[in-house]
Formats: structure tokens, sequence, C-alpha cells
């Protein structure tokens, strides 16, 4: 039997220089076009860590897809994470996300330990 919709993956594991892709959030411009969002996690699959936030494109409605694109980054080998893509009504795309520095742990911030300066 035929697939009723066709599928693609944008994204695979161990590929790009990635250890693991997560967090994916997918929007369609006003073109057409699909972005598919997601955190591009380097060492591990581990929540801490360097994490990119990157970005794969396709213009035919999601059966194939273009080159990864880093769109965010933490300098310090630190995280950019959990995209959230908004089309706004004038068709303009807002990408808000997180950002963190390498020592800023999911467990130091919920204690309170992280200062501002380590991101």
């Amino acid at each position: 039997m035929a697939e009723r919709y066709p599928t693609s993956v944008p994204y695979r594991q161990a590929s790009g220089g990635y250890h693991t892709f997560r967090i994916p959030a997918v929007v369609v411009t006003g073109a057409g076009t699909v972005l598919a969002f997601a955190e591009g996690r380097r060492g591990s699959a581990g929540d801490s860590g360097h994490i990119d936030l990157v970005l794969r494109r396709s213009a035919d409605g999601g059966r194939t897809w273009g080159e990864l694109e880093v769109v965010a980054t933490e300098p310090r080998r630190g995280t950019a994470g959990n995209p959230a893509p908004v089309v706004l009504a004038d068709g303009r795309i807002v990408l808000v996300f997180v950002r963190q520095g390498p020592s800023a742990t999911e467990g130091r911030i919920r204690r309170g330990e992280v200062e501002a300066a380590e991101g």
C-alpha cells in the first residue's frame, strides 16, 4: 500500500557533525518554504553541553531538505536551544530560543547558582 502522505526525516542521528538532534520546531513561510529548526547536540544526547541551533529548509513541502545551517551557537561551547519559531502576520519569522554558558547546567540554574555573566 502506498503512503497516504509522503514523509521525510530532516535530521538523522550522528550526521552533520552532531551526535543527536532534539527539540524540533517547524514553521512554513508565506512562500511555502518549510523551516525545520532543531538542537544539534555535539558531544552527546545530554541536555547540557555544546548545543547549536540548526535549520534545514525544504522548498517542496518537506519531501527533500537543503543543507544543514547553524543559526545560533553559544561562543563558549554552551547551549543555544529550545527553538520556538513564530510566523508574524506580516510574514516575518521571529526565532525565540535560550542561550546558556557551558557551566550553567540545568541543575545549577534551578538551584539559583548561576550568575547572569555565566549565561
